[in-house]
């Protein structure tokens, strides 16, 4: 920053991130001092190494903000996928019971993946199978969609 630049020719970007041109380092000083900005460094690795003449605290905060924005933004889009297994011979409480824990993954914004496990070769259920997944009370409300077709899964 300012005198720590010791390249003798930069390329000059304005306060408004407007070219400025190719200049000695002097002139972008100078010009610095008449703006009452600094001379900051963007990017040393270019040929001429690339400055921008802003306020460094201004610089500094948006680079606070845009990093602060970035982690909002990826915290914001970060959805978890719950599963939920069952089989056929899954009672009817244990049942409601992962309905509920269905509904409270969807009010948090999580993705639910219900999986029903089929045994084969076994013997026939007691009791009818689970409801496939369209059938589920929770599919009716506007906040859920169904992802692709309700599969059942087979362990041999």
């Amino acid at each position: 920053m300012n005198e720590a630049i010791t390249a003798p020719e930069v390329r000059v970007v304005g306060p408004e991130r407007e070219p400025l041109g190719i200049m000695p380092i002097e002139e972008a000083r100078e010009r610095a001092q008449e703006l009452e900005v600094d001379v900051v460094m963007v990017t040393a690795d270019a040929d001429p190494p690339v400055v921008r003449l802003v306020e460094w605290s201004k610089l500094k905060f948006e680079k606070e903000k845009a990093q602060k924005m970035a982690k909002a933004k990826q915290r914001e889009s970060a959805q978890d996928t719950k599963e939920l297994k069952m089989r056929p011979s899954t009672d009817v409480h244990d049942y409601e019971v992962r309905l509920k824990r269905a509904r409270k993954f969807i009010e948090k914004n999580d993705k639910v993946k219900v999986i029903v496990q089929v045994r084969a070769p076994s013997p026939r259920p007691r009791r009818p199978p689970p409801r496939p997944p369209e059938e589920v009370p929770m599919t009716k409300r506007k906040s859920t969609a169904l992802k692709g077709i309700p599969r059942f899964r087979a362990l041999l």
